[in-house]
C-alpha cells in the first residue's frame, strides 16, 4: 500500500522542476502519491499516477494541507488510505492552530481545477479542513517543556491512527483510538538531531526510521524502543515501505533525482531491503 519516502529530496534533472518531494512517496492499489511544498505560500500539491508510469509524468492537484518551511527541518506529516489524506496542517499563520492541526481529507474533493481561487483562499481552506482528533500528544509535549530543541513529529494511519513526537532528544509514541490519545511508548531519549519517519510494518508493529537510516522499533508490551539497525548512510537516503508487498528498502536520493524518466516500480529493485 505505501511507499515511503524519507528525506525531502533536492529537485534535480527533468523530474521535478523545483520543489522537493515531501518525506515518502505512498503506493496504494497500484497508484503513486507523494506531495511537493510551494516555498512561498507553504501549500501542498498532491502529485499521483500508475506505479508503473513515469514520475515525471504525475498529475498534480493542490490541496489544502501545508507546512512551514523554517528550521528545524520537519517535512510534511501525511498518510493516505483509500480517498483519505490524514496529515499535519502545520502552516506557519494565526489563523491556524496548533491544536487543530491533526486534518482528514477525502482526495476526491480536490481532484478537479480551481483556477480562480488565490493561495489566501487555499490557505484559509486548510485551516477549516475536518480535524481528526485534538492535538493532544503536542499540548502535552508543550506543558511538560515549552523550549522547543530538535523537535520533530510524525504521523501515520493504521489500524488506528499513530502520532510520534520528539522534542530535546525525548521521543514518545501515541495512538489515537476510540475517540481518545493513548501514550504507547514512555518518553524515550533517541537524541534525534534530525527529523524521522514512522512505518508500521507487519508483523512487527510500529518502527521509527531516522535520517541517517538507524531504524528503532517499538515494544508495545514495555513501551520502549530499541535500535534493531545503525544507520550510517553519508548521504540523503530515500526510505521506501512497500504495504503492497510488506517490503521496507532504502534508495540513494541521487537514483530519485535522475529517475524523471522512470516510475517507481523501475526504482524498488535498485534499492536495498531492511530486514526487522
Amino acid at each position: 500500500m505505501i511507499l515511503y519516502l524519507v528525506l525531502a529530496l533536492c529537485a534535480g534533472s527533468s523530474l521535478y522542476a523545483q520543489p522537493a518531494i515531501e518525506r515518502k512517496i505512498i503506493i496504494e492499489h497500484g497508484q503513486f502519491y507523494f506531495f511537493t511544498i510551494d516555498e512561498e505560500t507553504q501549500l501542498a500539491t498532491l502529485h499521483t499516477g500508475a506505479v508503473t508510469g513515469k514520475l515525471n509524468r504525475a498529475r498534480s492537484y493542490p490541496v489544502p494541507i501545508g507546512r512551514e518551511r523554517t528550521d528545524a527541518f520537519n517535512p510534511l506529516c501525511f498518510d493516505i488510505s483509500g480517498n483519505t489524506l490524514t496529515g499535519i496542517n502545520w502552516i506557519l499563520n494565526s489563523n491556524n492552530s496548533r491544536y487543530e492541526a491533526l486534518k482528514q481529507i477525502d482526495l476526491r474533493d480536490w481532484k478537479k481545477p480551481r483556477q480562480d481561487w488565490t493561495s489566501e483562499d487555499w490557505a484559509q481552506l486548510s485551516f477549516d479542513q475536518p480535524v481528526l482528533a485534538p492535538n493532544v500528544p503536542w499540548q502535552e509535549m508543550i506543558e511538560a517543556n515549552n523550549v522547543l530543541d530538535n523537535c520533530f513529529f510524525d504521523l501515520v494511519q493504521i489500524e488506528s491512527k499513530v502520532m510520534a513526537i520528539c522534542n530535546q532528544g525525548r521521543l514518545r509514541i501515541w495512538s489515537f483510538a476510540g475517540g481518545k490519545w493513548t501514550p504507547l511508548s514512555k518518553p524515550v531519549p533517541v537524541g534525534f538531531t534530525t527529523y524521522f519517519s514512522l512505518v508500521s510494518v507487519k508483523g512487527a508493529g510500529i518502527a521509527v526510521i531516522d535520517g541517517k537510516g538507524s531504524v528503532y522499533r517499538l515494544d508495545e508490551a514495555s513501551g520502549t524502543m530499541s535500535k534493531v539497525k545503525n544507520g550510517n548512510a553519508d548521504r540523503p537516503q530515500v526510505l521506501i515501505v512497500d504495504y503492497d508487498n510488506y517490503k521496507t528498502y532504502t534508495l540513494p536520493e541521487e537514483a530519485i533525482r535522475a529517475s524523471g524518466f522512470l516510475s517507481v516500480k523501475e526504482l524498488i529493485p535498485h534499492a536495498e531491503e531492511i530486514v526487522f
